[in-house]
């Protein structure tokens, strides 16, 4: 059996003067889905995490976390 991915999430960091750093999340079940996902997320925020589920070879659960903090660090 092939590994295969089911969908995952992506998940949006915002920060604002007045709702200060707030996060909100999109579920996507293609690559076509997290490519739209990805490119539209302005409104929403940067792109923090992809979640992204399946199952390897052997037909176990498994995860990837995609992770994009240098974007949301505060300067120093």
């Amino acid at each position: 059996m092939a590994a295969h991915s089911e969908g995952g999430t992506v998940v949006y960091l915002q920060w604002t003067p007045e709702g200060g750093l707030s996060q909100t999340s999109a579920p996507f079940t293609s690559l076509d889905e997290l490519f739209e996902l990805c490119l539209s997320s302005g409104s929403r925020g940067h792109v923090e995490e992809i979640f992204i589920r399946g199952q390897d070879q052997d037909g176990y659960l498994r995860q990837v976390t995609l992770t994009f903090r240098a974007a949301s660090r505060p300067s120093i």
